[in-house]
This record gives structure tokens, C-alpha cells and sequence, in this order.
């Protein structure tokens, strides 16, 4: 609904640091060594980087952001009735989208807003 979607656009403006409608390594980079470093190395970064990139143009598009989240979040519904296509959607995410996934649950909007 509309709360998801605005968790969403609040994430997204989180790691958008020059507000430019779209992300950069370094801007992902930032952002997720700060939440945490030691976690979040520029292996790792890379790696979640080109998972999200699904345009491969280098930069992730806020559609691909969105795209994303709700595909994720919907993986992760609790209470869904087609266990084996959310086990498969589950195992669709490499293990760097479900570090950020869990990041962005713990470190999201704290205005009791539901997160993207």
C-alpha cells in the first residue's frame, strides 16, 4: 500500500546522498559501511550492487530499487499459504539482499511506519 511504497521512497532517499534519483556504488557503499563496516565490505557491496543493477548500466535506477524491495518483502510475508513459492523466492536472494533486506528492517524509518 501506500505506507510500504512511502517506507520505500524513504530508503531510497536515504542511500541517494546527491539526491539525483539514483544510486552509485559509492553512495550504497556509504551508507551500508556506516550501518555497519565490518559487515559490509566492498566485496560484498559489489556483489549486492550488481544484484540490484538490473539494467547493468552502473547505477541502480529507483525502479530497480522498488522493484527489489517489494519483490524481497514479499518473500519474506509472513503468513503466505504458497510455502514452496516463497521458499523458492527466498532462495532467489543472494546472501547480500538478505543482509540489506535485514538492515533495512532494523535500521529503517523509526516514525512507526511500516518499511520497505
Amino acid at each position: 500500500g501506500a505506507t510500504a511504497a512511502q517506507g520505500v521512497i524513504a530508503q531510497f532517499r536515504k542511500f541517494d546522498r546527491d539526491g539525483d534519483g539514483v544510486l552509485e556504488l559509492s553512495e550504497l557503499a556509504s551508507v551500508l559501511q556506516a550501518l555497519d563496516g565490518s559487515a559490509w565490505t566492498t566485496r560484498r557491496v559489489a556483489r549486492l550492487f550488481a544484484a540490484l543493477d538490473t539494467s547493468k548500466d552502473g547505477r541502480i535506477q529507483y525502479a530497480e530499487f522498488v522493484d527489489w524491495a517489494f519483490r524481497a518483502g514479499h518473500a519474506y510475508q509472513v503468513g503466505r499459504r504458497d510455502e514452496q513459492a516463497q521458499m523458492s523466492e527466498l532462495a532467489s536472494l543472494n546472501t547480500e539482499e538478505k543482509a540489506l533486506w535485514g538492515a533495512l528492517r532494523r535500521d529503517g524509518p523509526q516514525d512507526g511506519r511500516a518499511r520497505a
